[in-house]
């Protein structure tokens, strides 16, 4: 019997190390594909600009890439991320940017977000004229705002709409939610903060919007992950922001100047030294505000009418706000769109993003 027990436990521990051994072997394989798509994709929008002068605007998965006329053909079909099936983010100016993420990563590239441009060795933060859209994230346009806070792309806004954010006091590159070195940003307790200079794209008027945030708590809970409003002490002068809270539950408030519309709503509970995304979707038509803890939604509020204006002079924060005080873990993607975000939006962020 105790032979029997012996085999079976070390039946056990060799599928265990088989099963591990073929899931980084299946990593290898994808990453390996994901170079050769890259790499097929720069050759591709090179020759059509030294046919055209020019970049071309889109490089769509699934779809030929074509010059504008449709007479000649430079790939009969862009390649698809081999995970999520998604197209690879690219935008074009005078230069092109291309982004993928790398589960280990290869001899050639480390594991992490990748980005490639025309400019050998330049970054995208000095790709100035160039807009790094996700297509399959964007959603139809409705993507406004979107910061990958990595050690590749900083605090620039890649859809371009913002100027790029200011860190200041207890912010530190730190290692991505894939394990890569330089891919996200640590938040400590002290007095850390990005902040995003206020335009148009921010100000969310009496229109629908959602944020969506990616971040790892610390060792302990509290503080602002967002906040767009004006920093007093006052509940009533913010315009939209969420915060975790001492007791696990994270809170977001929508107000006008005169009345705060808020949620505390319960929405799985927030644990230390755990990766989230929180989306917050702010549907005019019927009041609601939905917050979803990764895809899972929350009981839904009903106490935002349609007049609510939330338009103001104050700068997007990352963070920090006057009353949860600074946010303790790392941050590492802020989005932000310009309509309400539905199940199947969310669901497609997550397996999109998550590590």
């Amino acid at each position: 019997m105790i032979e029997l027990l012996v085999v079976i436990v070390i039946i056990g521990i060799l599928a265990t190390v088989t099963m591990v051994a073929l899931n980084s072997s299946r990593a290898n394989a994808r990453d390996a594909k994901r170079v050769s798509d890259l790499k097929q994709i720069v050759n591709s929008v090179e020759l059509y600009y030294a046919d055209h002068s020019a970049y071309p605007v889109y490089a769509t998965a699934g779809i030929a890439l074509k010059s504008a006329d449709g007479v000649k053909t430079y790939m009969a079909k862009v390649p698809a991320d081999p995970s999520t099936n998604l197209s690879y983010a690219y935008g074009a100016g005078s230069n092109f940017t291309l982004r993928a993420i790398l589960e280990k990563g290869t001899s050639e590239l480390p594991a992490g977000s990748i980005i490639i441009t025309n400019k050998s060795g330049v970054k995208l933060p000095d790709n100035t004229d160039a807009r790094l859209v996700d297509d399959a994230l964007n959603f139809g346009g409705a993507l406004v705002g979107h910061w990958a806070l990595d050690g590749n792309t900083g605090t620039r806004d890649l859809t371009g709409n913002s100027t790029t954010g200011v860190i200041a006091g207890g912010v530190a590159t730190s290692t991505g939610r894939y394990g890569e070195a330089l891919g996200g940003y640590n938040f400590s307790s002290a007095n850390g903060t990005v902040t995003i200079a206020d335009n148009s794209y921010l100000d969310m008027g009496t229109g629908d919007f959602s944020v969506v945030a990616s971040f790892k708590t610390g060792s302990t809970l509290g503080g602002a992950i967002f906040n767009k409003g004006t920093q007093g002490a006052i509940l009533n002068n913010y315009w939209y922001h969420c915060r975790i809270n001492v007791g696990s539950s994270i809170s977001c408030y929508i107000a006008d100047g005169t009345t705060t519309y808020w949620g505390n709503v319960s929405i799985g509970g927030v644990a230390i030294n755990t990766y989230y995304q929180l989306v917050m979707s702010l549907n005019r038509s019927t009041g609601r505000r939905t917050l979803f803890l990764n895809t899972t939604p929350s009981s839904q509020g009903t106490d935002t009418p349609n007049s609510v204006n939330i338009s103001n002079s104050s700068p997007l924060v990352f963070g920090w706000e006057a009353n949860a005080s600074y946010f303790t873990g790392s941050l590492y993607e802020v989005r932000l769109y310009n309509r309400a975000l539905v199940q199947s939006e969310v669901n497609l962020l997550w397996s999109a993003t998550k590590p």
